[in-house]
């Protein structure tokens, strides 16, 4: 296309997508005998259709998110094109700032996206955690223990035991959650004072404090999954709901520990991260 760009292929979209006038991409262009460059794009709705590929029981979890795919085929004039890193990596030079801090003048508008994209997922999960507490303690009073001495689940240390390990672990992810946000926060302040460079290693240590809370999160769903009986794994019910929500999360490419580990080792030693093109 003279003047603009083919764009064609599929990406994820959110619960919005449906009643947007407009969607946002990302995509690579290679040319020959050039370096792959990243872009920025947007399009109307109508050059774009939504995929019924994972709503209802298409997927364990989710179901209720909205989300589906979005399929793109479409000629992109240059003034709604970009060139741009991949959103994560989030390792350009901000010497002078980006678009976000000239326009607005807030150093939130940095734009360092590793540790604040993976919160979106992580505090879902945390407040899972916290939802999955809040049913089981209902539960716990309500049922009596079925074996000798009778009485209610609340007074077991069956039950006192994982609920009690499932509230220290969402309270830790729910601390750690906050603490790594102060530090962004911390992180842009910094640069507008005095220039000090946000840099990737902090960036994606950030994004590591944040894997850990959700994976003590998802440590405290499943601890109450699994003592809340098999009755709670019915389809429907609220625990069965937040356990699949966990799953959902621990399937997540930016959700793996051990692999996101070895990569910021490898970047704190100079060496490339390599993951997530970094």
């Amino acid at each position: 296309m003279k003047g603009g760009y083919e764009i064609e292929g599929v990406w994820g979209y959110s619960s919005g997508a449906p009643y947007s006038t407009h969607f946002i991409g990302t995509a690579v262009l290679q040319e020959d005998g050039k370096p792959p460059k990243g872009l920025t794009f947007i399009v109307p709705r109508e050059d774009y259709e939504i995929l019924d590929d994972w709503g209802g029981d298409l997927v364990l979890g989710m179901r209720a998110s909205g989300s589906n795919s979005i399929q793109v085929k479409a000629a992109v004039p240059d003034h709604m094109v970009i060139e741009s890193q991949p959103g994560l990596l989030s390792s350009s030079d901000i010497s002078d700032g980006t678009m976000g801090t000239r326009l607005h003048g807030n150093p939130m508008y940095l734009g360092r996206l590793m540790g604040p994209y993976h919160a979106s997922l992580v505090i879902p999960v945390v407040g899972a955690a916290r939802a999955a507490l809040d049913e089981f303690e209902l539960i716990a009073n309500a049922r009596d223990v079925r074996h000798m001495p009778i009485g209610k689940w609340i007074n077991s240390p069956d039950v006192q035991r994982p609920f009690g390990e499932a509230l220290l672990k969402a309270d830790s992810a729910e601390a750690l959650v906050i603490r790594a946000m102060d530090m962004y926060t911390d992180y842009c302040r910094r640069w507008a004072a005095d220039g000090t460079h946000f840099s990737s290693e902090e960036s994606l240590r950030l994004w590591g404090m944040l894997l850990n809370a959700g994976w003590l999160a998802c440590d405290a769903v499943e601890l109450i999954f699994r003592a809340a009986s098999s009755s709670a794994s019915k389809k429907g019910q609220r625990i069965e709901r937040y356990f699949r929500d966990a799953a959902m999360y621990r399937s997540h490419i930016s959700a793996q520990l051990p692999n996101f580990a070895g990569g910021v080792g490898r970047l704190h030693f100079g060496l490339p991260m390599e993951m997530f093109g970094i």
